[in-house]
């Protein structure tokens, strides 16, 4: 399931409003137990209930976003990896694929390391650190919940295989999807209206991480391919006091928030200022 826009009372009971985030969340999933259940956190109980059936507790340990809690029920397989931060730390990586898709996602799944190693060198490290990190592969093409991360682009570079520079080659949704880690669930708007400051600086963080893989003047080719994207037809602001308004329907709120974050850094003209600013700016929060 997917709810980001319309909201999560679409498909349970909550208090539904980006303003009011609960501090920790239980989640228990029962299913047949020939599947698996996962969702945001950490995984606390996995047992048999009799009967054919199987459930699965999940726990997160940090305030969360009434959109971003998230279920997936399939024919798992799991598999991890370890991601080690700058100061030694040891992040959990968790991966849950279709059998058919194992082998093809432990080879795709090593540029997290590279992902993750970039965030935190322009923002500190991965914000969830005790409920670790995770793909799960879904029928859709992704989606930012968090520590649970929903990954549907076929294992494909860019998005579906487009979309990025013909000499780049990382996956679009582990990338952004990732950084919405920093902005959109560490760093929140609290109303739906400011869903900018979510995808804006969550879209400039791409063209961050290939200034960090490649260099500054690939990331301004890697901007001017995002140009194209800006259309200009409406504000990237939206309607204040509602649970969701079909006004902001162009991808304005991505990339021209993204190339407003670039113009910024030029007119601040010194990397360093402006490096440090971004930083404190997700510390802070």
């Amino acid at each position: 399931m997917a709810c980001q826009g319309d909201g999560a009372s679409l498909w349970w009971p909550c208090k539904d409003h980006l303003s009011d985030e609960p501090n920790t969340t239980v989640i228990k999933i029962t299913v047949p137990d020939t599947l698996k259940a996962v969702a945001n956190g950490r995984l606390i109980t996995d047992r048999r209930e009799g009967k054919g059936k199987h459930s699965f507790t999940w726990a997160v340990s940090y305030p969360i976003n009434s959109y971003n809690i998230n279920v997936n029920v399939g024919n798992y397989v799991h598999f991890n990896d370890t991601y080690t931060a700058n100061d030694g730390a040891k992040l959990d990586l968790d991966y849950y694929v279709l059998p058919y898709n194992l082998e093809k996602a432990k080879k795709h799944f090593r540029q997290v390391h590279d992902v993750l190693g970039c965030f935190e060198e322009f923002f500190g490290k991965y914000p969830f650190w005790e409920d670790g990190y995770k793909l799960i592969e879904t029928s859709y093409l992704g989606m930012e919940h968090q520590s649970a991360i929903a990954y549907g682009n076929l294992y494909r570079r860019g998005y579906l295989g487009d979309r990025i520079p013909k000499d780049m080659n990382f996956d679009y949704i582990i990338l952004h999807e990732s950084g919405h880690e920093y902005f959109g669930n560490s760093v929140s708007a609290s109303d739906l209206a400011d869903m900018w400051i979510h995808e804006s600086f969550t879209t400039y963080m791409e063209a961050l991480f290939v200034e960090c893989q490649m260099s500054y003047s690939a990331a301004v080719r890697y901007l001017e391919y995002q140009r194209p994207f800006i259309r200009n037809e409406e504000p990237i602001i939206g309607v204040r006091g509602v649970n969701w308004h079909k006004r902001v329907t162009t991808s304005d709120q991505y990339y021209k928030g993204s190339w407003i974050l670039h113009t910024l850094r030029s007119i601040v003209d010194d990397d360093d200022r402006w490096k440090a600013y971004l930083k404190k700016f997700v510390q802070r929060i």
